[in-house]
């Protein structure tokens, strides 16, 4: 998230209503949005495939931040 952060993200967005023109900013907390995502909980997923005869068993790890 810190690599993203730095490279990807800004952490000002600036909007601008198309209503009233008005310009806003809001600043991003990423201590919460980090926090938020560190307490979502993913079970791997399992599942199997059969193709041709041959019975194919994946499983999917989600990564932790």
């Amino acid at each position: 998230m810190e690599i993203y952060q730095t490279s990807y993200f800004k952490s000002d967005i600036k909007f601008k209503c198309k209503e009233c023109g008005a310009e806003n900013e809001y600043r991003l907390d990423f201590g919460k949005i980090i926090k938020r995502l560190d307490a979502v909980e993913l079970e791997d997923q399992i599942f199997t495939v059969e193709h041709e005869g041959r019975i194919y068993n994946f499983t999917i790890n989600y990564p932790l931040v």
